[in-house]
């Protein structure tokens, strides 16, 4: 009996942070961020969020080309550009590139894609496509994020008692205002079944409009996201990150399910931002991007291919700068007023 209500304990533990009436009852015992007005929900304008993803997925791939041709044929990167620690493109740069991706098209899948970013040729119009250099020693994912960003995150045991695994940054230091991590998983809209994945499952985000994201790297919620990233698939490009749920993650920073919840002793130093991935975003980068749609309705703006290729992401920015050896945390509680 005592082990009935042992587990029963720990199920209810795990299930009540998302039961609205325990949650109102113990607010008065929490943290919790307020937000004036939905329109102040965000950090950073999207743009910049767009660019940051942009730049950073760009030099992810530029780091598997090396890592699949030898390092010789590899073109050399151009002078570092830094402005005021933002990833910036230079005028020149913006141009030609965007000169290229109207030009491009996939002739062979028979879709008039217009958006799939040659990294080699935009670089031999303009070295300036990294706000830094890239090592051409960096050849791990971790490497990549050290040489553009300035920083690494990993998963680690929380500092936090009762904290589980927690993520922390590894090396360096992590600015003010800077997109430094993704929550990956399966998106669903409103409408959609979730109840038997939201079992015993800690890790799903309620987005401001009802959208929620299932974070879980195990059990159901890993084989819906494996099947949902296969069905949307386009020949040989994979619209989604197939690897945040393993030990090799192609991109480091789809670990955000794995930030803690701030105490009273330690405030949040990062804030979650919601930000819808437009259609402009190269497909060949999508397979960076950690999310898939449960379904395929939803995603449809109209009957062409092109109008159902944005996506629902989180990330995760941080509000000050953060040190080396320090654990991210966040809050799990956000008021917005409608």
């Amino acid at each position: 009996m005592a082990k009935v209500v042992k587990t029963l304990l720990g199920r209810w533990n795990d299930y009540k942070y998302r039961f609205l009436p325990w949650i109102a009852f113990n607010m008065k015992n929490r943290s919790v961020r307020a937000v004036p007005h939905a329109s102040l929900d965000k950090l950073l304008p999207d743009a910049t969020v767009e660019k940051s993803l942009l730049v950073f997925c760009t030099a992810l791939e530029r780091s598997q080309t090396i890592e699949n041709f030898s390092a010789s044929s590899a073109k050399p990167f151009a002078q570092e550009i830094q402005t005021e620690h933002e990833a910036q493109l230079c005028e020149a740069c913006e141009i030609k590139r965007t000169n290229l991706l109207a030009e491009q098209e996939i002739e062979h899948l028979g879709l008039q894609h217009r958006n799939v970013a040659s990294y080699d040729t935009i670089v031999a119009h303009c070295g300036c496509i990294l706000p830094y250099h890239l090592n051409t020693d960096a050849r791990t994912p971790l490497d990549v994020m050290h040489s553009v960003l300035g920083f690494t995150i990993e998963r680690a045991p929380s500092r936090i008692a009762g904290g589980g695994t927690g993520v922390v940054v590894t090396r360096g230091v992590v600015p003010k205002g800077c997109v430094l991590a993704l929550y990956p998983g399966t998106v669903y809209a409103v409408h959609e079944p979730i109840l038997i994945q939201s079992l015993g499952n800690q890790f799903i985000f309620r987005c401001l409009d009802g959208i929620l994201i299932d974070g879980n790297d195990r059990g159901i919620s890993k084989m819906i996201y494996k099947s949902c990233s296969q069905r949307e698939r386009i020949g040989p490009y994979m619209t989604s990150d197939m690897t945040w749920f393993s030990d090799d993650r192609v991109n480091p920073m789809a670990v955000g399910q794995y930030i803690n919840n701030h105490t009273k002793d330690c405030a949040a130093n990062v804030d979650y931002q919601e930000f819808d991935v437009p259609l402009s975003f190269p497909l060949n980068l999508r397979k960076y991007l950690p999310n898939v749609f449960y379904s395929t309705e939803h995603q449809y703006a109209g009957e062409d291919y092109e109008s159902r290729r944005w996506l629902r992401t989180v990330v995760l920015v941080s509000v000050r700068e953060i040190q080396e050896g320090e654990e991210l945390l966040s809050s799990y509680f956000t008021t917005v007023v409608q």
